[in-house]
């Protein structure tokens, strides 16, 4: 008989009716410690379910919060490349008009800028009846728009030009002239002396075109033209005043 079993035997003859006083607890025997344990394994089992059920719960919980958090974070991935690309379309926007404004303000610039367009010519060389008069010698041509083998002033830009005309004639004899542009005469007059060599001139303000033809005629074949180098020259120039 081992020890266990004589333990079991000598605690239920302890507590055996005729050797135990009523008051005295007896002792469990093996099928009421079983009982008792099974009962404790039965309630552990159902807290182990219970804490089971919450521990997937909180899974559940995490799991679905993890979902929030990727969806938030694949959702402001998107918005901000949205914003990214937003950013470029302002900005090659911004960019394009840029280029616009400063092509505005260049085409400004330009208007503003008043080209040195200027010519000076003097000393025909046909005194008699010059029709057109050519002056031979150019003393300034910027742009080069006048022409000394042809006596033709050519607009090189467009804008408003002064010309001016300087003409001398011989004693006794008269100058009719005109300011001719495209074949068309804008300025005429005529004068001369009896007395004496005598000089006038005269000046007029016109728009013009590119590619305009500029020139002086003599309109009447008595014409004679007088020269003296020292204070007496025929001059024809032109400055362009405004773009």
């Amino acid at each position: 008989m081992d020890r266990t079993t004589l333990l079991l035997l000598v605690c239920c003859l302890l507590n055996h009716p005729a050797n135990v006083l009523p008051s005295e607890p007896r002792c469990p025997n093996k099928f009421q410690y079983d009982e008792q344990l099974l009962e404790k394994m039965i309630r552990m089992e159902i807290k182990f379910e219970e804490y089971e059920k919450k521990l997937e719960q909180a899974i559940a919980l995490f799991n679905k919060s993890k979902l929030d958090v990727d969806k938030s974070i694949v959702e402001g991935k998107n918005e901000m490349k949205a914003l990214g690309m937003q950013i470029e379309h302002k900005h090659v926007q911004f960019e394009k008009q840029m280029d616009v404004d400063l092509q505005k303000l260049k085409n400004l610039a330009d208007e503003a800028i008043v080209p040195n367009v200027l010519f000076r010519a003097e000393n025909p060389t046909n005194l008699h009846n010059p029709s057109p008069i050519v002056f031979t010698r150019t003393v300034y041509n910027f742009r080069n728009g006048y022409d000394n083998g042809t006596g033709v002033f050519t607009v090189p830009v467009d804008g408003t030009y002064l010309f001016t005309m300087h003409l001398c004639s011989d004693v006794r004899k008269t100058v009719h002239y005109h300011l001719v542009v495209d074949d068309q005469a804008h300025l005429g007059g005529m004068h001369g002396s009896l007395d004496y060599n005598s000089c006038s001139s005269a000046d007029v303000i016109v728009p013009l075109k590119t590619n305009s033809k500029v020139f002086v005629k003599s309109s009447y074949s008595g014409d004679v033209l007088y020269e003296n180098r020292s204070d007496r020259r025929n001059i024809f120039s032109g400055v362009l005043l405004h773009k």
